[in-house]
């Protein structure tokens, strides 16, 4: 019973770290995007970085209960069936997007996509990296 409460924390903390690693680097990449469709400058590229960190703030607040509540729980079973893999992760962070995507509204089924399989994905490296250095 220990080891099975000891993954359920640990997988609490791997998905919040995924949340914030996920949700930085995809809006980072995102606010880069779109500010250098007209061209590559310098500062259109400082500029996208900078929307970037800042929308990950919105993304982070609007993740967390998700990732908490639903993305923790579901690492922990495949991690406790050991079965946890890259293609795994990346299936739990995007079941949510689909959901939206297929009843509800496409524009933010589509952002639940796509952030949620750069956390899904940044959740199993750090697990694998925190439990490589174990």
């Amino acid at each position: 019973m220990d080891k099975i409460i000891t993954d359920i924390i640990r997988s609490v903390a791997y998905s919040t770290g995924g949340l914030f690693l996920g949700a930085i680097i995809m809006s980072v990449i995102l606010g880069v995007t779109e500010q250098i469709h007209d061209g590559i400058t310098i500062s259109r590229i400082k500029s996208g970085y900078g929307i970037g960190i800042f929308f990950s703030l919105f993304v982070i607040m609007a993740g967390f209960i998700p990732a908490l509540m639903y993305g923790a729980p579901m690492y922990s079973l495949t991690r406790l069936y050991g079965r946890a893999s890259f293609l795994l992760s990346a299936l739990i962070g995007v079941a949510p997007g689909i959901a939206i995507y297929s009843l509800s509204d496409r524009a933010s089924g589509l952002l639940f996509i796509t952030f949620g399989l750069a956390v899904g994905l940044s959740t199993h490296a750090i697990a694998k990296a925190t439990e490589r250095k174990q």
